[in-house]
């Protein structure tokens, strides 16, 4: 059988009952779907499709109400929204049986935790993948650029342009070459921006680095930012509910469900997730670089 997996040298195991418990407490390091981006869970029925709503800005009119007159201005409250619509992904584990110590249904643990890590690195990615999209005043950098501090700033001050009242801001850059570029690009006089830990050049892994700018902005690194055309597309935008650019709609967290195949003493293990990725039409912007040396 094809990318059959024989684990008759696997120890450990999870048996089928405890999986939903062991999956729900599993946390990926380099998982930034959690704080990043917008995240709604979809109620059972809600269709295949979500909003992510914006209200429109409210203006107040000009002048004060006369004691014992007049009336308020009506004004017109109007919305719009961003629709992320629903997609299948996953993958199956086909795993013979021959190792397993009793007759419960068991999952080597070291294969459950893979399985597991790949499907939030696949979130992950699909997350970012929208940003590839953004132009004009929220994209900054190009395909033949490195990722500097010039260029990081510039970046900051483009999303500033676009959310003068925003906080909490987190930018998040490949950890490959981006990284490294910007790193390399510290002088003496800019470096005076950036924490220490950015200046601390151990290794490019994904995770947070550091905040800059009064503490108000916070520097992430990931292996799952989307690249286009040989550009490294990163992203700067607020984090969490309501506020953050990225939307991630999530109709099934990762379910691993078991198949027992007949006549190989064997079991097909699916591992699927059902969500969507938007541009929610919060304020956002591109920050795009060389994506290889």
């Amino acid at each position: 059988m094809a990318n059959e997996t024989v684990s008759s040298s696997i120890n450990h195991y999870i048996y089928e009952e405890h999986i939903p418990t062991f999956a729900a407490q599993y946390r990926y390091g380099g998982d930034l779907s959690g704080i990043i981006p917008w995240v709604e869970q979809v109620p059972k029925g809600g269709g295949t499709d979500f909003r992510f709503p914006r209200a429109q800005e409210v203006t107040v009119p000009a002048g004060t109400k006369t004691e014992g007159t007049g009336a308020f201005t009506n004004v017109e409250f109007q919305s719009t929204a961003a629709v992320a619509t629903s997609g299948v992904f996953g993958f199956t584990y086909d795993i013979s049986r021959e190792s397993q110590y009793d007759s419960r249904p068991q999952i080597p643990q070291t294969a459950l935790e893979a399985g597991l890590k790949a499907m939030q690195r696949r979130l992950n990615t699909d997350m970012f993948a929208p940003a590839t999209a953004l132009t004009g005043p929220n994209l900054v950098g190009s395909d033949s650029v490195d990722l500097d501090v010039d260029l990081l700033l510039e970046g900051l001050a483009a999303f500033e342009a676009v959310n003068p009242e925003s906080k909490n801001i987190a930018v998040v850059v490949s950890n490959g070459q981006p990284w490294a570029d910007l790193l390399a690009s510290m002088s003496s006089s800019a470096a005076s921006l950036m924490p220490d830990g950015f200046r601390n050049a151990q290794s490019a892994a994904a995770g947070y680095k550091g905040t800059i700018l009064n503490g108000s902005v916070a520097l992430f690194t990931s292996p799952h930012i989307a690249t286009s055309t040989g550009a490294s597309v990163g992203v700067i935008t607020e984090m969490g509910r309501g506020r953050s650019g990225l939307g991630v709609a999530v109709w099934q967290r990762t379910q691993i469900e078991r198949e027992p195949v007949g006549g190989r003493y064997a079991d097909l293990w699916h591992f699927s997730a059902r969500t969507g990725c938007v541009l929610t039409g919060e304020p956002i912007v591109a920050l795009r670089s060389r994506a290889t040396a």
